[in-house]
């Protein structure tokens, strides 16, 4: 038992950091043995694959066979870049060195490659569980505005002499997902299809893609639209509690998902502003504005539909849009001003540990939380509902107490994440997806807590 946590953790690493695989002795003795096959020919052995895929699936070859023959297929993709890497002798630099030393052909046929590979794929799988105009919509997309990049390049619209990482990132991270998708597809279509939250997780992946799809091009296109990112995610968010609001009469648990999708696009828009450097008193005030619909009425709304009085609906929004005003009005404040004494006694604090801390509980949190309890599968009693309602609608305002970023997760010990994630996942998998998500939120409303975390974690201590 005990070594499994350092093969956790290995594993983890060699997954997300192209650097420590190649610091790995097999990775190079591999790739060395196989460096003789030019890394263009690696690349091109996809291009035939994802119709070679769909054909097998149609004569009736075992299906897991097939998946087996697409992860292989699949692993070219990391070959040529290893191999490309070891034969320009770049082998161990960082992505970004990488990014700047790619060819311009090997960038072109990569993108095609990865194009025919999987979207044949997808779009035999995914009419099953998703509308074809949306799966229309992503080869449009992807194929159409390669075509629309590569005639204004040649029409001289667009001048570009190097490649710019962060578009390679996206590409790169799109056909992670895209990969991604042929699996969830792969185990809903031969085993379980009849699980009603296929279509939902499905489409979710699908309009991710997209998305990825849309910034890549309009990035290309011209590298200043890339400020227009975090903006584009912040509407995505308001979008869903907007719908969220509208469907809440005739379907919860749609209405719920949907606040859990925009929580995700609330952390992608600040991660995203931080990245590209963007943080204007609208992007503030939008921001805000998407959270309140997302994280204060939409939930409220919820509470409401459920069958509780006004009331407990009214509390939950108001303290949403109270908690939301106040710290918009603080942030508004410290960009006219040269901070005040606590402000600099916060951001000294910041900076010797390096974690953030919310004052009171987070509202996206808190309204998260809440509505877990509508993707339970059995119908939880009223009391349930208002206790949990008054309980985070107090918890947004109590300003005297902290609670840490949810990042630090990464930071707790080793086997407190893999009880855990093996918790959350045997739940989710077993079809508990609102109780394992609100048994996550239960986790971290305790153990993220300010005074807690630094007692058990010592989260408060200087970063070595």
């Amino acid at each position: 038992m005990v070594a499994i946590y350092p093969a956790v953790g290995y594993l983890v690493n060699f997954l997300t950091s192209p650097e420590f695989q190649e610091q790995q002795k097999w990775v190079r003795v591999l790739i060395k043995s196989v460096k003789w096959i030019h890394h263009n020919i690696w690349t091109s052995v996809r291009i035939p694959a994802g119709v070679l895929i769909v054909y097998m699936l149609i004569m009736g070859i075992h299906p897991a066979i097939v998946f087996g023959i697409f992860l292989l297929f699949a692993l070219t993709d990391w070959f040529d870049g290893k191999v490309y890497r070891m034969r320009n002798g770049i082998f161990g630099m960082s992505s970004k060195e990488v990014a700047l030393e790619s060819s311009k052909f090997g960038s072109v046929l990569d993108g095609i490659a990865d194009k025919l590979f999987v979207l044949p794929v997808i779009w035999y799988l995914g009419v099953y569980f998703s509308s074809w105009y949306v799966l229309a919509s992503l080869c449009i997309i992807e194929g159409g505005g390669n075509i629309l990049i590569w005639v204004l390049k040649k029409t001289g619209h667009i001048k570009r002499k190097e490649n710019i990482y962060e578009h390679l990132y996206i590409g790169k991270l799109k056909l992670g997902l895209q990969v991604f998708l042929v699996c969830i597809l792969w185990v809903a279509f031969f085993t379980s299809p009849e699980w009603i939250w296929w279509k939902l997780w499905i489409n979710v992946i699908i309009g991710i893609i997209i998305i990825l799809a849309y910034f890549s091009i309009a990035c290309k296109i011209k590298q200043e639209n890339e400020r227009f990112i975090p903006d584009f995610v912040t509407i995505g968010n308001w979008v869903c509690g907007a719908f969220s609001i509208y469907f809440a009469s005739w379907n919860l648990k749609l209405a719920a998902a949907l606040v859990m999708i925009g929580g995700i696009c609330d952390a992608l828009d600040g991660i995203l502003a931080r990245k590209f450097k963007k943080n204007s008193d609208y992007g503030i005030v939008a921001d805000d504005v998407a959270d309140l619909t997302t994280f204060g009425l939409a939930p409220a709304r919820m509470v409401r539909v459920y069958g509780l009085s006004i009331y407990p609906s009214l509390l939950f929004a108001f303290f949403t849009f109270v908690r939301l005003f106040k710290f918009t009005r603080d942030k508004l404040k410290e960009k006219k001003v040269a901070g005040s004494i606590r402000k600099t006694t916060v951001v000294l604090e910041e900076e010797k540990t390096g974690r953030n801390c919310f004052k009171g509980l987070p509202c996206p949190s808190a309204a998260i939380f809440l509505a877990s309890f509508f993707l339970w599968n059995r119908e939880l009693p009223s009391s349930v509902i208002l206790i949990a309602t008054v309980g985070c609608s107090m918890l947004m305002v109590l300003f005297d107490s902290g609670w840490y970023h949810f990042v630090n997760a990464k930071d707790l010990p080793s086997k407190i994440k893999i009880i855990i994630g093996a918790i959350f996942i045997l739940m989710f998998a077993g079809g508990m997806i609102g109780e394992a998500i609100t048994s996550l939120s239960l986790f971290y409303f305790f153990f993220f807590q300010k005074s807690i975390a630094d007692k058990l974690w010592s989260w408060n201590k200087i970063k070595p």
